[in-house]
């Protein structure tokens, strides 16, 4: 009996390893969206993942008919195959394709396609299951001629894994060297976990063959710690999204949401405690210290549980909304144009690792846009250049304007050109509610990433209002310089 209960305790636990891992693959899905590459093979790992999962729970908890038992541990080694190869290639796209050579991750594709096969032919790596008696854990697995070589392959990949994790923690920095120290060192410690377990579990089912009780509970046991070890990983990458944008994945809890969560669990918590000593004590006075608690303490409560959050899931460095409100702040604060602009370009240049290309700034006098950052000089866009035209049509739906999207439309080479020869990445048109006043030319990012959809948004957001000051700052300085011309022309009267 005492078997059967840590029997039925490890299903619910692995159960709930699978449903966690479920819940997190559905709301990245549903909420994310962000659709590079990178994110559609960390989908494919979540999936696989699932699979295995599932297959390894069914494996064990679900007596089926001999053929099905096979099918569904075939699944299982297929899908670990598979798992282990999909996570080295997401690691490897994590770090833009570099530390390992193309020809590395094929050869370990092929490996992995060789040994999926393999496990689909009945009797290559196992045969059939053999069920001891009428429970469902209790069994063993033949074996066939590459049942060693299966597990055996996992061991080069974990250290091809582990050299790519170690490799990509050395030459990354900041904010992307700490998305591969929780990613890839959480993925390393569930491989080695996994690992072990895939080594001792056919020694556990065969030489035990059934003949022990405690034999039949350990290997159960080093399932329930293999799924486990995944959800460690799981965690780690939920972690990595919410606090460190993992793969630039837009921020997923918002922080109104979680405050809230949290201060409704807490005010239940409080009014479960309270309840509980006033059915003890039975006395209204229970309540009343209660109110007058929660009355003192609320304010105070509240501010500490949003610094707790602030710093457990939310990285101020990456709250481009903030950034962006500051950035909007002092830019309003100044009338100099020269000033203004240096405001826009530090507010640009805090969204995303980039530079500022070229800035040129309305100048009604001499019919033309100049270059004012990064020095002013005689770069200049004439009013009659073709191309403005076309911005000020684009600028009525977007400010901000992306050289491979652009590239893939039809009747935009002009403007394709036009970036080009400035090796611009991204186009941003500066407006008022009249006319282009500035046209900004930004680089791609140095990290070698796409520019988010957020990152769009704070662009656009703080180009917007950059448009309308730039636009207060040139009548500003016309005015001044209209009044000084005034004043010469005055002086020079009155001689």
């Amino acid at each position: 009996m005492e078997q059967v209960g840590t029997i039925k305790f490890l299903e619910v636990l692995f159960a709930s390893t699978i449903v966690f891992d479920a819940g997190v693959f559905l709301w990245v899905l549903i909420f994310n969206k962000k659709k590079d590459p990178i994110v559609k093979i960390f989908y494919g790992v979540f999936v696989v993942l699932l699979l295995w999962e599932s297959s390894a729970w069914i494996s064990f908890f679900i007596k089926t008919p001999a053929r099905l038992s096979l099918l569904i541990d075939q699944i299982a080694l297929a899908s670990s195959v598979l798992l282990v190869f999909l996570v080295t290639y997401f690691i490897w796209r994590l770090l833009n394709r570099s530390v390992l050579q193309r020809f590395m991750i094929i050869g370990l594709a092929a490996i992995a396609i060789f040994f999926i096969i393999a496990v689909s032919i009945p009797g290559v790596v196992i045969g059939s299951r053999v069920y001891i008696d009428n429970t469902t854990y209790n069994y063993y697995l033949t074996q066939g001629p590459l049942f060693f070589w299966y597990y055996a392959s996992f061991i080069p990949v974990f250290f091809v894994l582990f050299f790519l994790v170690i490799q990509g923690y050395r030459r990354s920095q900041g904010i992307q060297r700490i998305r591969i120290a929780y990613v890839g060192f959480s993925l390393l410690i569930a491989m080695c976990i996994c690992l072990l377990v895939a080594c001792l579990m056919p020694t556990v089912l065969s030489v035990m063959n059934g003949r022990e009780e405690w034999g039949t509970t350990f290997a159960v046991l080093l399932q329930v710690v293999a799924g486990i070890a995944a959800s460690i990983f799981t965690l780690s990458t939920v972690y990595t999204i919410t606090r460190y944008r993992l793969m630039s994945i837009q921020v997923l809890l918002k922080k109104s949401i979680v405050y809230g969560a949290s201060l409704l669990m807490s005010l239940i918590v409080f009014i479960f405690i309270t309840t509980l000593v006033y059915d003890n004590l039975h006395s209204i006075f229970v309540w009343i210290i209660a109110l007058i608690l929660l009355a003192l303490c609320a304010s105070t409560y509240q501010r500490k549980i949003r610094l707790f959050f602030n710093k457990i899931f939310f990285l101020d460095e990456l709250d481009l909304s903030k950034n962006v409100a500051e950035d909007i702040e002092k830019l309003q604060s100044t009338h100099e144009l020269e000033t203004a602009i240096l405001e826009y370009v530090a507010g640009i240049q805090r969204i995303a690792k980039i530079d500022v290309i070229n800035l040129f700034i309305e100048e009604r006098r001499h019919h033309r846009f100049v270059s004012y950052f990064p020095l002013r000089n005689k770069e200049s866009i004439s009013f009659d250049d073709p191309v403005l035209p076309l911005l000020n049509g684009y600028a009525k739906s977007t400010q901000v304007i992306l050289w491979e999207a652009l590239s893939d439309q039809t009747g935009t080479k002009q403007i394709c050109r036009f970036m080009e020869k400035q090796n611009a990445a991204v186009l941003v048109i500066l407006r008022n509610t009249e006319k282009v006043v500035g046209i900004g030319m930004l680089s791609a990012k140095k990290t070698g990433e796409t520019y988010t959809e957020e990152e769009i948004e704070a662009i656009e957001k703080l180009s917007k209002i950059a448009g309308f000051q730039l636009s207060n700052c040139i009548h500003w300085q016309e005015t001044l310089e209209g009044m000084k011309l005034k004043l010469k022309e005055d002086a020079y009267s009155n001689i």
